[in-house]
């Protein structure tokens, strides 16, 4: 079993490497480090802004640092015909299990030493506190993480273990309340016996019962699943299409393209953007959190980067857009012009950059009223056909 294991974890491991270098690339890396430097920026003149040690500030902390509990999975790497041929072996696939509990972990310990050290600034307003207590809640919040894992692993043996996790998580955010309203020290170190204690409870209960296999191949599948859908943003997933939408409250939008010859073109890509659940999600996705970091932005030239990070971005993520059709045999028997495509492709590509401009540049004047912040909005205007004239229609194929 642990060659079964080693063998699928670097088949999925290739895997994953495989499309993480499709999703983070060049450009979404260039986004997210003006997000993330921009968030810093925003982070720290909010915690400057907060004076004294309000209550609120405490039920963020604790809230913020539970609530990161939910985010790790347990990974198995179970296939469907694994119900059938590991059966008779599932007496046997404790070790398996526990490998995969370990590997498992790595991603609960980046986000908990993440959250703990990025909330660290709000449990210290209003004190110094030392760094004895900042290692002992990182420390409470992994053994919280483990046990938490722990209670995924024994729900496939029982089902009833799987409701403990919303427990974990009441009481990891019960020992950070309490624990900043009195002393913090002493909660984070009974927080850590206590996530211990379930953790070897987990341990008790398994021994008592059976593995259920299908239970396990079914969410692994749901987990992989959550993931896949996750890299169909951003590039084709086998098996897994974005699908189709009527979206019937869309039609008025639709008919301002005219069914005419001349605009053949325009009337299938105009339909594949507003209808596919691919590119219409992602420019829904793309606008939102443009606008949310447009929000954010402490500085209208930082608000002017991030709005033209945005429509760069959106503007890529669409060229595939424009060979959406090209392998449909009927696009090349029916006497439209090629360079039509590329046209009509352009043409409504620039009307969504230019409605995500208006979005966030509104936002920014919204935000901060000023000459600059209306400067913001011109100039992302300005930039929507440079970009798409000038740069990203040379990159569609012929």
């Amino acid at each position: 079993m642990d060659k079964l294991w080693q063998t699928r974890l670097r088949r999925h491991q290739k895997e994953q490497a495989k499309y993480l270098q499709r999703v983070f690339n060049d450009h979404f890396v260039l986004v997210l480090l003006v997000l993330f430097g921009a968030l810093l920026y925003a982070y720290s003149n909010f915690v400057r802004g907060i004076y004294g040690h309000p209550f609120w500030v405490n039920l963020v902390v604790a809230g913020v640092a539970a609530a990161s509990l939910l985010l790790g999975r347990l990974v198995t790497l179970m296939q469907k015909a694994d119900v059938a041929f590991l059966l008779p072996k599932a007496g046997a696939m404790r070790g398996y299990l526990n490998q995969g509990r370990r590997y498992s972990m790595m991603l609960p310990v980046v986000i908990e030493l993440a959250t703990t050290v990025a909330l660290w600034p709000l449990m210290t307003v209003g004190g110094n506190p030392n760094v004895a207590i900042l290692i002992a809640v990182i420390v409470q919040q992994l053994t919280f993480a483990y046990a938490s894992m722990s209670v995924q692993l024994t729900g496939l043996f029982n089902h009833k273990w799987d409701r403990m996790r919303l427990v974990i998580v009441a009481l990891d955010f019960g020992f950070l309340l309490v624990g900043q309203l009195t002393a913090l020290l002493p909660l984070a170190l009974l927080g850590t016996v206590t996530a211990a204690g379930l953790t070897y409870a987990t341990i008790a209960a398994r021994k008592h019962e059976q593995l259920n296999v299908l239970r396990m191949v079914k969410r692994e599948a749901s987990r992989m699943a959550t993931i896949y859908r996750f890299y169909n943003l951003f590039t084709d997933v086998p098996g897994l299409g974005g699908g189709v939408r009527r979206r019937k409250y869309l039609d008025w939008l639709l008919r301002r393209v005219p069914v005419v010859h001349a605009q053949t073109w325009a009337y299938l890509l105009v339909r594949g953007l507003v209808r596919s659940q691919e590119y219409f999600g992602l420019c829904i996705r793309l606008m939102i959190v443009g606008a949310l970091a447009m929000w954010v932005a402490p500085t209208w030239w930082l608000g002017l980067i991030i709005d033209l990070a945005f429509s760069y971005l959106l503007g890529y993520q669409l060229l595939p857009l424009a060979v959406r059709y090209r392998e449909i045999v009927f696009t090349h028997i029916y006497p439209v012009a090629a360079a039509g495509r590329k046209q009509a492709w352009s043409r409504i590509v620039s009307v969504v950059l230019y409605v995500q401009a208006v979005i966030l540049g509104l936002v920014q004047v919204v935000h901060a009223p000023a000459l600059t912040s209306a400067l913001v909005l011109v100039l992302g205007l300005v930039f929507v056909p440079v970009l798409v004239n000038g740069y990203l229609r040379r990159r569609i194929a012929d």
